[in-house]
């Protein structure tokens, strides 16, 4: 089946939360989003908050929730805009951090009588959270496929929902991720972004004092982002520079909220996009070892362990982290850019990519060939691979 050509009419409506909620938890969702965007000329339905000042962040819901902790209520709770929609399309797509998310639906009255097709991806949606919203399960009737991040809840509920629920992983933009061809210098020796461990950061801290490495780490909690594109830019910026950069489970450092299930964040393809040497503790979801599946893609640190032998050892061998940096880099141009995920979900449609899309997953191969390639500057250190 072969969706209109792109002259004709905008093929695709992207409902985005972006308009809603400015956690950076949601950067590389807003990132999938852009990427749509820009190979399939989408439409964007964005809802908006009824009033300037409600922008859902971080700190307005702290307010709001110790005002009623005290027993006082703001004097105007902000609301969703309702979103008249105008038009048609072939495919509608919600991008949700969470299945909070879908509850959005209520503001955009007939929504379904404007799309032939619908598809929802949740980035996070945990096991223990499929009970708490049994009741709104009915919600997910409205779409034709259901893409999840997480293996072991897209298991759980595609045998109890209606539609087909399908595995969606993480994936990252590769063209702005990857350092080459002008690699800059490496001069962050460890790199930490966001949740770690207690008992690994200790143990680097403690390797820092010793042996005088340059550990980089986040010393502030950051919540609400200003501009995510210049967000995204300056965590790039910083990858870019690392040799070796900490990766764990998705919420590792919150096993209260985890309840035990071990799923991929987006840190690994961010790391692994920009050539770092991920270091960590791999998921124990089946799906994970399909997608790093090649030499060295992870080198294993116990996130609970305060050994720093295994980093120690990485540093000390610059011929293995060369070829580290550049396989990861291969390993994503071809595998893990957002337009590999895209074309999965139009796949499962029975839709083909765009000729942009196409012309996308072209050059990134293109550009993974050319650092396989013998006269390549760095082709001596990448592993081969499929």
């Amino acid at each position: 089946m072969t969706l209109p050509p792109l002259d004709r009419r905008p093929r695709v409506a992207i409902v985005s939360q972006r308009g809603l909620h400015r956690h950076v938890s949601r950067s590389s969702f807003y990132e999938f989003e852009d990427l749509v965007a820009t190979v399939e000329d989408a439409t964007w339905i964005v809802p908006q908050w009824d009033s300037p000042e409600s922008s859902g962040s971080f700190s307005s819901r702290l307010v709001s929730r110790v005002l009623k902790w005290q027993g006082l209520e703001l004097r105007r709770i902000p609301r969703v805009q309702p979103v008249p929609l105008n038009g048609h399309w072939d495919l509608m797509v919600f991008f949700c951090l969470t299945e909070n998310d879908l509850k959005q639906l209520r503001y955009m009255p007939q929504w379904r009588r404007h799309c032939s097709r619908a598809v929802v991806w949740i980035g996070e949606m945990w096991l223990r959270k499929v009970e708490k919203f049994a009741a709104d399960l009915r919600l997910f009737d409205n779409f034709d496929e259901i893409f999840l991040d997480f293996g072991e809840t897209a298991e759980v509920l595609s045998k109890r929902l209606r539609r087909p629920v399908h595995y969606l992983p993480f994936g990252v933009d590769t063209q702005r991720f990857s350092p080459l061809p002008d690699a800059p210098e490496r001069t962050i020796d460890m790199l930490s972004v966001g949740r770690r461990s207690d008992a690994n950061h200790a143990a680097l801290l403690d390797y820092e004092r010793r042996m005088g490495i340059h550990y980089q780490y986040d010393a502030t909690w950051l919540t609400d982002v200003h501009d995510f594109a210049d967000h995204r830019r300056q965590l790039i910026h910083r990858i870019q520079r690392a040799k070796c950069f900490l990766v764990g489970p998705a919420k590792l450092n919150v096993p209260e909220q985890t309840l035990g299930q071990s799923e991929l964040s987006a840190r690994y393809l961010e790391g692994a996009a920009a050539g770092a040497a991920l270091i960590g503790e791999s998921p124990r979801a089946a799906q994970f070892q399909d997608l790093f599946d090649w030499p060295d893609a992870i080198v294993e640190w116990d996130m609970y362990s305060d050994d720093s032998s295994a980093l120690h050892s990485l540093l000390q061998n610059p011929a293995r982290l060369r070829r580290i940096h550049n396989t990861n880099v291969v390993q994503c141009l071809r595998r893990h850019d957002w337009i590999h995920r895209w074309e999965d979900v139009l796949s499962k449609l029975g839709y083909a990519l765009s000729p942009t899309g196409e012309a996308r997953k072209q050059l990134l191969s293109e550009r993974a060939d050319e650092l396989m390639s013998p006269s390549h500057p760095h082709a001596n250190f990448a592993e081969k691979v499929r």
